[in-house]
């Protein structure tokens, strides 16, 4: 429907997913091959070195190609280079569009203030200033889809989720806004950048409550992340029964998540895959932007719990440190007391999810 409704601002995969119209993202070690895409034609249009797999990730279109035909061209221009289409990426919820800009003194914090000891990464919507208690979480964003970030009630309550840890200790969120004012989602570019930046701050544990179509720029990226010790935990999506996998929760090595109802049940939303390693709360109470408190429910609000559950074992980025987290959680889960199918290891949870 928004390839259709915008066909100038997007297209689709050959698999139908939706991709931005034109652009190519590629992750190049040898910039010889950038300039060679140059000089066929081909527009830089942004550039940025991501140390963490030790190349540029860089966005390249043409106006006069598809990005499907782009990226067949410039697989001869770019061989050594991994391509995909900049796939739009959506949260995992059917919450979380209610929006309001952030002021320029909200909306970035000097990453250099107190920090608390857990820290945890979110790749999300902005945070709305004030809903975030401040004696409990030191928040760092960024805005990655434009100047301001832009607070949303998805990423605020996730936010609020990722504070509600068992230890009830003060966090430090590290939120990287890929959506800005953009209704339609963010982007797999924006996506990796922010991962790389959570990599340049050492955010142990990163969230990503958000899914998209499996594309191999994002997936080097997140198994670079992982090989080097970092947890990404991601949703698996609300596709229900009929669901097919969904990333980044179905990349190797990414701690996959559903969610369950107050009764213990799957929630009936919650994609039914094979890809899971645990289940958590899907339904809680936070605070909206108009400080009134509301429900959201979704894979996306059962992730959080996750999170904040592995960041309270993990202080910083270490392989065996992260696998050893996951493994005392798994013991810990409670086994479902029917069909265990869809709920990987099991459920955990923290005694304070919807308060």
């Amino acid at each position: 429907m928004l390839a259709k409704a915008d066909p100038r601002r997007y297209e689709l995969d050959r698999n139908g997913a939706l991709a931005v119209r034109g652009e190519v993202l590629a992750l190049v070690a040898d910039t010889r091959e950038v300039d060679r895409a140059s000089r066929a034609g081909f527009a830089i249009e942004r550039r940025e070195n991501l140390p963490v797999v030790g190349a540029d990730i860089v966005v390249v279109h043409r106006d006069d190609l598809s990005a499907i035909e782009a990226a067949r061209q410039l697989r001869r221009l770019m061989p050594t280079a991994v391509l995909s289409l900049n796939h739009v990426m959506f949260e995992s919820s059917g919450r979380g569009k209610e929006k309001a800009h952030l002021p320029l003194s909200q909306r970035q914090t000097d990453s250099s203030a107190r920090i608390g000891p857990a820290r945890i990464g979110m790749v999300d919507t902005g945070i709305v200033p004030g809903f975030v208690s401040a004696n409990r979480a030191h928040i760092v964003q960024r805005a990655f889809a434009g100047a301001d970030a832009v607070g949303a009630l998805h990423g605020t309550a996730v936010a609020q989720l990722l504070m509600r840890g068992a230890a009830a200790r003060q966090v430090t969120i590290y939120a990287a806004d890929i959506f800005g004012q953009t209704a339609h989602g963010g982007t797999s570019e924006l996506l990796v950048r922010a991962l790389g930046w959570m990599a340049d701050q050492r955010v142990p544990v990163i969230n990503v409550s958000m899914v998209g179509p499996a594309n191999p720029v994002v997936g080097l990226v997140t198994e670079r992340l992982i090989g080097q010790g970092y947890t990404i935990v991601a949703p698996v999506g609300n596709d229900g029964a009929t669901a097919q996998p969904l990333f980044p929760a179905s990349y190797p090595g990414v701690v996959a998540v559903t969610a369950i109802e107050d009764r213990g049940d799957l929630l009936p939303e919650a994609s039914r895959v094979s890809r899971v390693d645990f289940a958590a709360p899907g339904i809680a109470k936070v605070y909206d932007a108009t400080g009134h408190l509301t429900q959201v429910r979704g894979t996306s609000f059962a992730a959080p719990v996750v999170s904040r559950l592995l960041a309270d074992r993990v202080g910083e980025p270490n392989r065996r440190a992260a696998r050893q987290a996951i493994a005392d959680l798994a013991r810990a889960a409670r086994k479902p007391a029917s069909d265990r199918r869809y709920f990987g290891n099991g459920i955990v949870a923290v005694a304070d999810t919807a308060r």
